[in-house]
């Protein structure tokens, strides 16, 4: 069995693979609203790791993502 390989090219992506940011807060024991502000902020570091182990995601395509948030924001 060949691993697939994934894209996520924006934070609904992530949801979508998640499930939804409801899953994600979940998962992650925090609040929804969090969650829904990474698209504005991007996600914490702190969080790559756990949401590439949950939802089979890496770490750097979850970095890429949030360092392309944070840059819309300059």
């Amino acid at each position: 069995m060949t691993k697939q390989i994934l894209k996520i090219n924006n934070i609904q992506d992530l949801f979508d693979l998640a499930g939804s940011s409801m899953r994600i807060a979940a998962d992650l024991n925090i609040h929804q609203y969090t969650v829904e502000r990474w698209g504005l902020a991007g996600i914490p570091n702190k969080y790559h790791e756990t949401l590439a182990e949950l939802y089979g995601a890496t770490p750097i395509e979850l970095y890429k993502l949030s360092q392309k948030i944070r840059a819309r924001k300059k």
